[in-house]
């Protein structure tokens, strides 16, 4: 979301910017318009995508949805929803991902 804000500010739409509602065409919307380019935008639009999938299991597990826990029991009340068979395997994909 920073990098989305930030080129917005910087190319003077700090109303838009202002605005975290709907990301997703934001981010579609700075790609249309050549300031950022198809990659860029392919991997930021991933990672919004694998982190509103993390809040997500992390609200369905009672947990607080912006923090990945540090207890195992806890972390794996997350990792193996999201297919992981164990909690290190799922660390190991988070770190890749953010």
């Amino acid at each position: 979301e920073w990098t989305v804000r930030l080129i917005e500010l910087f190319e003077g739409r700090g109303r838009t910017a202002a605005d975290p509602s709907d990301l997703t065409n934001r981010i579609r919307n700075l790609a249309r318009e050549q300031l950022l380019n198809a990659f860029e935008a392919q991997v930021l639009l991933d990672g919004l995508d694998y982190l509103l999938r993390v809040r997500l299991w992390l609200v369905l597990a009672g947990l607080p949805d912006d923090l990945v826990p540090e207890n195992p029991a806890r972390l794996n009340a997350i990792a193996e929803p999201m297919g992981h068979q164990d909690v290190n395997a799922f660390l190991r994909m988070h770190q890749e991902r953010t």
